[in-house]
């Protein structure tokens, strides 16, 4: 969800974190909004959610995981992670 506070924007990020980084991710706090949601019993998947008002920081947060993160939100999140994967591909 993206919601203005007068003329900042907030964006509502959520990360899905797998494995060695869904234990980071429980263990770590990253920022002062985040929460965590366990999304298994084992501990190897967490959603990772905090607010933020700009996504740069965050799209290379979640890029320093590999493919232990994807990301479900906000959508502008999402397009520039598909955005940098491309790029990076097309090398």
């Amino acid at each position: 969800m993206e919601r203005g506070r007068g003329d900042l924007t907030r964006h509502l990020v959520r990360v899905e974190l797998k494995n060695d980084a869904a234990r980071l991710g429980q263990e770590r706090r990253w920022h002062p909004t985040q929460e965590g949601v366990a999304l298994n019993a084992k501990g190897t998947g967490i959603e990772v959610r905090f607010e933020v008002g700009r996504l740069e920081e965050v799209l290379r947060w979640v890029l320093s995981f590999g493919s232990q993160a994807k990301a479900l939100a906000p959508p502008a999140l999402v397009q520039m992670v598909r955005d940098e994967v491309e790029a990076m591909r097309q090398g």
